[in-house]
């Protein structure tokens, strides 16, 4: 499949059904990608930014909005300044999420021995994965409070400057 490239100023993206690798960016616009596109990259300044059932490395970041992907399978690295990330049925063995004043929403099961992390400086972090699912998470905050309803061993004290850790099952991821 040949590589798609997109880009331009005041360019609100769309780009359904390819499996090829998608690069877009633009200024002043949204960038739609749905389909199994193998890998995406995906940068708004002033928009938006939507992946949509993606099979590979998934790079997506917008500075004054949010990210969302749904139903990606591969590498994840997501960064918005302000606005929210929201991932939701993510297979990904690899995620490197970050925000600096918008929350950030994942959904998914983590892979054995896969790496995740998330980090917000301003606002909250939600993760849901299966109960069943095998996970080690180390917990800091500095000016918020952590709680979990998962059945975990360990965790202790998550108040305010502490550093906690949680495990899930063997702990594997």
């Amino acid at each position: 499949w040949m590589p798609l490239q997109i880009e331009g100023t005041h360019a609100f993206i769309t780009v359904e059904g390819t499996q090829s690798e998608v690069t877009a960016a633009t200024v002043r616009g949204d960038i739609t990608v749905k389909g199994p596109a193998n890998l995406v990259s995906a940068e708004s300044i002033e928009g938006e930014v939507i992946v949509d059932g993606a099979k590979g490395r998934v790079k997506a970041t917008s500075v004054n909005n949010g990210v969302t992907v749904n139903g990606a399978s591969g590498d994840l690295v997501i960064e918005t300044t302000n606005g929210p990330i929201v991932l939701t049925k993510i297979a990904s063995a690899n995620a490197d999420v970050g925000s600096v004043n918008g929350s950030i929403t994942y959904e998914g099961t983590p892979a054995p021995r896969g790496r995740y992390r998330f980090s917000t400086h301003n606002s909250n972090l939600w993760i849901a994965v299966p109960e069943t699912s095998s996970a080690s998470f180390t917990v800091r905050t500095y000016h918020g409070t952590t709680n979990t309803n998962l059945p975990v061993q360990g965790g202790g004290d998550g108040r305010r400057g502490k550093r906690v850790t949680y495990v899930l099952g063997g702990g594997s991821a």
